[in-house]
């Protein structure tokens, strides 16, 4: 299914992304990259590990599946749909950087997958969204607020570095969203944790079917490994 057919609207507009872009200082478009890293896997993945030692419950139990669920959707959702991404060069591109800034900077631009769903709002959305929903930290209003600033910051610089249209980003928040919430629904209808893992590694089979071999087959793998740990250790 070609994404070419929406490319018209206004939510997919390349000279909108361009005005952001032009528009960003490079000491801001530094702040851009490190907001848009906390959506990516290189943050969310290691404060999974840690929260599930602190939190076994519902952290190690619930989290790993509706998590696959996500990153599984948008990669099958990009591959089935290919929504080509705006190609803005970054803001960045060009600058002299630090040595140690070069490589956060290139895990945050340069992706050559589809562009819809923007996967950086999909993770962000599950993963904040079930940490507002499940930490104790603050009161409920102070970690939906905290989240709605996270996801805002990541949104801003996915479309600011130049990856995502305007239309990316609002359709990750709402992929995602409808995600969180059909895992939260499952899981108070389901007991056994390995079994919420297993339904949310189906996405990712799904993408391996459409043809994205290697993110799906790692979605698989990680969540047959999480499965045995979770049959193993919970």
């Amino acid at each position: 299914m070609s994404g070419g057919a929406i490319m018209n609207s206004p939510w997919f507009d390349p000279a909108l992304v361009e005005a952001v872009t032009e528009f960003v200082p490079p000491w801001l478009a530094m702040g851009l990259v490190v907001a848009s890293l906390l959506g990516s896997i290189y943050v969310i993945g290691p404060a999974v590990l840690a929260l599930a030692v602190r939190h076994r419950e519902p952290v190690a139990t619930s989290w790993p599946g509706i998590l696959l669920a996500g990153y599984g959707s948008f990669v099958f959702l990009k591959v089935w749909l290919d929504v080509p991404r705006p190609r803005i060069t970054s803001p960045l591109a060009g600058a002299e950087l630090p040595f140690w800034f070069e490589p956060l900077h290139t895990v945050a631009v340069g992706f050559e997958t589809g562009g819809w769903p923007s996967g950086h709002m999909v993770a962000g959305t599950v993963f904040y969204g079930l940490a507002t929903v499940d930490l104790p930290t603050g009161t409920f209003r102070q970690r939906a607020s905290l989240t709605a600033i996270i996801l805002g910051a990541i949104g801003i610089a996915r479309i600011g570095l130049g990856e995502h249209y305007l239309g990316d980003v609002v359709g990750g928040a709402v992929v995602g969203g409808l995600i969180l919430l059909a895992g939260i629904w499952l899981r108070s209808h389901t007991a056994v944790p390995e079994r919420l893992t297993l339904l949310g590694t189906v996405p990712a089979i799904l993408a391996v079917l459409a043809g994205d071999v290697l993110y799906g087959g790692i979605l698989v793998g990680t969540g047959a490994t999480v499965v045995i740990l979770q049959h193993r250790f919970l």
